[in-house]
């Protein structure tokens, strides 16, 4: 009988860490000396590494008594205070991705190589409020990088600038960064309360959407900030027209641009939508029925994803937190998702699924939390956030990182095509 476990919150690990500890250090500057402090030693811990508070610049890898797991590895930011990471995007041409991180106190992009090796270099800061300039949507205290996508340029990066509180003013503001210049300009798409969750096309040029019950798309017509018009691509009938609880988030488009995957919280489709398409009823109270839909670039011809077949196959589709983070493979067959804590692939026709890491509690008490992946530029590897939570009354035991799967490792019946190396 499969646990019903849903919807919960996402909760980060325990911040055992001083609050006043010192900000990340710029990119390039020499790591920490181990502490001097007595080290009280824990099997889930390396030696060099405090068990209360960890320090998160020398914590490299996982010890050898964390459970081990096919073609996976977990990297990490090798700086100060990570109190979080998530939303990593692939950088065009690398294996390298920016990863949405809070060290300490700041909120930032930064950029990794998949292989672990060094401390993540932060190349996009949260712009900073200037309180002797008039308030803006480039000028504002309410800032927001979320969803990140790197542009094929692979030096801009869009992202979700919308505050966290839904009803603030500025939310139909796109962030534009670079990543080598550390500037971030505002995109206000007019005429819509929300615009969150950005792709751009391989043309460099279309960028979609997510507003609220819609998905949209705008034309980039240069890197520079301004004042745009969208489109409405596809629509949803809500149960509610009310911003707080959108059905429609996180569309991607695949590498070939001819689809785009995304993700729909089913419980505010109306009953006509519902039925149209064929989306299923709720198994218990709240589950809030989550799942990926794919649609054509036009806008036509969308459904879920995911059939039931391919949903057995893999645990059935009631998971703690619904089905979702949807992205596409370079050889625009297989679509990757978040599907409850753990990592599944699905062809794009929705038959088949494979898992690429389960999360599961191990006798130690460890569970893996992972969410937000995407495929590498060259297909070969997924990469997503990670985090462990511990089942024992002791809080903190990793700090955040990244998981790296292998597809090549893993015993699958088939796997995206990578491209051949240069």
């Amino acid at each position: 009988m499969r646990a019903l476990i849903l919807v919960p919150v996402l909760v980060g690990l325990c911040a055992c860490a001083d609050k006043k500890a010192p900000a990340a250090a710029p990119a390039g500057a020499a790591a920490s000396q181990p502490s001097s402090r007595p080290t009280t030693k824990s099997p889930l811990v390396p030696e060099a590494v405090e068990s209360r508070p960890l320090n998160d610049r020398d914590y490299i890898k996982d010890p050898e008594s964390f459970p081990k797991r096919a073609g996976a590895t977990r990297v990490f930011l090798q700086q100060d205070n990570v109190n979080n990471t998530r939303d990593p995007a692939a950088i065009p041409g690398t294996q390298e991705v920016v990863v949405v991180a809070k060290v300490g106190p700041a909120l930032g992009l930064w950029r990794l190589h998949i292989n672990g090796e060094k401390p993540a270099e932060l190349v996009l800061s949260e712009p900073v409020f200037d309180k002797s300039k008039k308030v803006s949507a480039d000028n504002r205290r309410d800032w927001y990088i979320g969803a990140p996508t790197v542009h094929p340029d692979g030096e801009h990066v869009l992202f979700e600038g919308s505050a966290i509180k839904q009803r603030a003013r500025w939310g139909n503001v796109i962030g534009l960064g670079n990543i080598k210049t550390n500037k971030v300009q505002a995109i206000v798409v007019d005429g819509v309360k929300t615009a969150r969750n950005p792709d751009v096309h391989p043309d460099g040029k279309t960028v979609v959407v997510a507003s609220c019950n819609q998905l949209r798309t705008f034309t980039l017509d240069a890197m520079k900030g301004a004042t745009v018009q969208s489109t409405e691509l596809f629509g949803v009938n809500p149960v509610a027209d009310d911003v707080r609880i959108c059905a429609i988030h996180r569309p991607r488009y695949s590498p070939d641009g001819s689809f785009i995957v995304f993700e729909v919280v089913g419980k505010y489709l109306d009953d006509e939508t519902k039925k149209k398409y064929n989306v299923p009823e709720a198994e218990q109270s709240n589950d809030a029925l989550i799942e990926p839909w794919i649609v054509d670039a036009d806008g036509t011809n969308a459904r879920r994803l995911v059939s039931d077949a391919a949903y057995e196959s893999v645990s059935g589709r009631l998971q703690a937190g619904g089905t979702k983070d949807p992205d596409v493979s370079p050889d625009n067959e297989w679509v990757v998702i978040a599907h409850g804590w753990s990592l599944v692939m699905v062809t794009k026709d929705g038959t088949r699924a494979e898992t690429l890491t389960a999360h599961h509690v191990t006798a130690g008490g460890v569970t893996f939390q992972e969410f937000d992946p995407v495929f590498t530029d060259d297909g070969r590897y997924v990469v997503a956030a990670s985090r462990v939570l511990s089942t024992e009354e002791k809080p903190r035991r990793a700090p955040a990182g990244l998981v790296v799967v292998d597809l090549q490792a893993l015993n699958l019946a088939r796997t995206p095509a990578a491209k051949d190396p240069e």
